[in-house]
This record gives structure tokens, C-alpha cells and sequence, in this order.
């Protein structure tokens, strides 16, 4: 699969359940099932996504379509339709699923078909974080310490990622007005981290990394430095990236109370997995562009295209200190942020 036929593939992103929108040229072949869908172990549901593919586009699938699961070899049961987005059909059935559990999909609409099956891969073990204000005031970032242990021999895949959950309050002339909840997928910087970076990785391992100079947009990583030990991970946040309190709204206010709490997730994934984020990451990047044809892209959907994977992931939650601010609706990076 080339990128073209990789930017067909909806990325379902586990931490934040975001879709992206990505553009769509594929190659000039016959139409083929698109089926996409990246499951979390611990959700009580999962989404798988259908389309078509065509050239220079995915349509919606017209008429009737249909998505069946199995675990671990049961008999097959229904997914049920939902409203989709962006033209894709989305398909939802229950969860939870343990370590272990094989998980197969298969899709159908008219003369079309695509499967996949996938195992839940184990619970990574999650330690104790630390964070700590870095930088000076002109560009300041929350560095954290995350402390994870890596237990089953053989080579692991892991990702990381950090969203800041914020309860916002709208005051004004001292009385409420309304509420928000405002979700932020922070970006990582992992210039300087021993594991998330490519540096200090064995000349051995640089195949596996990602692209040299390019951010690590999805927190991927692989355990080659810390097979069965443990390892304190080090990325750090722009501050800018937790501040929520200037969410757009239509409420007249003149000041707003901010509750936000910071979600550290780490997520177990295989190696098929790892090597699809790398090469998402490479594309969004725009890093590929120069050396496209070395990049493979997997596609484990038989059948037709796409990508099934699902991830164990382990979450832990940091309070930051509720602060209160006059409404604004311009940034000052001179600002601090309390709490942190």
C-alpha cells in the first residue's frame, strides 16, 4: 500500500476518539472495501468505520451493509449501525475485552467483503508520575516523569499520551451562566527523552524509530532498552496546550472558573499497530514525501483496505489547581498558568 492508499484509512485516534480528516487520492483500481477501526481493551464499546473506496475519494456505502464480531471463536453477533461522519458508515458493538481475547471483524455490503482479527494485547504497568515547570517565560513547558515497567519478554510496542480535561464555569456579573467541558490532546515534545526520541537508541534499533527531526505525534515507542524492567519516560507539554479557559462559546461573559485535570495514558499495542502510527505519523509529518517508496504501510484488512487494531491501555489522572480568570479572548504567553 502506498501513501495514497494509506490516507483512505480512517485513524481512529484511542485517547481522544477523534477522526481525521485526511485527503484521499488513491490509486486508479476497482472499488474495495474500506474498513478501519482502532479499539481500546477497556471501552464498553467499539466503532468500526466503513467506506468505499473509489478514485480521488471514499464514498459512503449505499444500501445495506453489515459488520459481525467474534471472541475468541464464539458465535458471530450483529455490530450495530450509528450515525457516522464524513461519509463512513459506523458500525458499534460492546465491550469490555480482556488480554488475550481474539477479536474478529467482518464487514459486507452487496458484492463487497473485508475481515480482520486481531488479540488484545496485555495491561502495561503504569508507576508513579511526577511533574515538574520547565523553561523560561517566554517558552515554558510541564516536564513530566513516568515511571513504567515492561513485563512480558520480546519486543513490546507502547504509546503514550497526555489530554487536559477541563470543567469550565461562565460567570458574569458574579452569577453563573453556563457550563463547557473542553477536551485538549496535548502534543509531546520528546526532543530530550531517552526512550521517545531517537536518541541514544541503538544503531540497530533506527529502523524502527520514527522519522529523525519529525515530532512524535502518537507517543510510540518499543521496549529494546527496557525488555522486562522499567524505564521513567520523560516528555514534556507546552503550557500553552492546557489552557482551555478561551473555548469559543456564544454565552455573553465576563469571567470564567476552570477545573482542569490532566489524563496520562499508556496504551499496549503490537507491532503492526506501532509500525501503522509510524507510518500515519511520517504522512502528517510530511517527512514521506522525499522517501515514499521505502515506507511500508500495514494494511492487515482482507479483503479491502484499512487497518483493525486495538490497544490495552492504562490511565491515571492529575488534578491541576482550579483557577479563575477575566474573559479573554487573546492569548499572552506571559500568562501562568496556576496549578502547575
Amino acid at each position: 500500500m502506498d501513501k495514497k492508499l494509506l490516507t483512505a484509512i480512517l485513524a481512529l485516534i484511542a485517547a481522544t476518539g477523534c477522526l481525521n480528516d485526511l485527503a484521499y487520492t488513491p490509486r486508479d483500481t476497482e472499488p474495495m472495501l474500506v474498513m478501519n477501526s482502532l479499539m481500546t481493551a477497556g471501552d464498553a464499546s467499539h466503532e468500526v468505520w466503513l467506506g468505499l473506496s473509489r478514485p480521488g475519494t471514499v464514498d459512503t456505502l449505499k444500501g445495506a451493509a453489515s459488520v459481525r464480531y467474534s471472541i475468541n471463536g464464539s458465535a458471530y453477533a450483529a455490530a450495530v449501525e450509528q450515525e457516522g461522519r464524513q461519509r463512513l458508515r459506523r458500525f458499534v458493538f460492546a465491550g469490555p475485552l480482556s488480554p488475550g481475547d481474539r477479536v474478529r471483524l467482518e464487514a459486507e455490503s452487496g458484492s463487497y467483503g473485508a475481515s480482520a482479527e486481531v488479540t488484545v494485547p496485555s495491561l502495561p504497568v503504569l508507576g508513579d508520575i511526577d511533574t515538574l515547570s520547565v523553561g523560561d517565560s517566554a517558552a515554558r513547558q510541564l516536564a513530566f516523569r513516568i515511571r513504567m515497567t515492561d513485563k512480558t519478554p520480546g519486543a513490546d510496542y507502547y504509546c503514550l499520551g497526555i489530554i487536559c480535561n477541563s470543567q469550565i464555569e461562565f460567570f458574569k456579573t458574579g452569577a453563573s451562566v453556563g457550563t463547557a467541558e473542553f477536551s485538549r490532546l496535548c502534543p509531546l515534545d520528546t526532543g530530550e527523552d531517552l526512550v521517545l526520541s531517537e536518541e541514544n537508541i541503538a544503531a540497530a534499533n533506527m529502523d524502527s524509530m520514527f522519522d529523525i527531526g519529525t515530532p512524535n505525534r502518537f507517543g510510540a515507542f518499543f521496549d529494546s532498552q527496557f525488555d522486562c524492567a522499567s524505564v521513567v519516560l520523560k516528555p514534556k507539554v507546552n503550557k500553552w496546550e492546557l489552557r482551555s479557559w478561551y473555548v469559543e462559546t456564544f454565552l455573553d461573559y465576563d469571567s470564567v472558573y476552570v477545573k482542569p485535570v490532566l489524563r496520562v495514558d499508556l496504551s499496549h499495542i503490537d507491532v503492526r499497530h506501532y509500525y501503522y502510527l509510524k507510518a500515519l505519523n511520517s504522512l502528517e509529518s510530511g517527512t514521506s514525501d522525499l522517501v515514499l517508496e521505502e515506507i511500508a504501510i500495514p494494511d492487515n484488512v482482507d479483503g479491502g483496505i484499512g487497518f483493525v487494531g486495538i490497544s490495552n491501555t492504562v490511565s491515571r489522572e492529575l488534578p491541576l489547581e482550579p483557577y479563575g480568570r477575566p474573559a479573554r479572548y487573546y492569548e499572552d504567553d506571559s500568562d501562568e498558568l496556576p496549578g502547575t
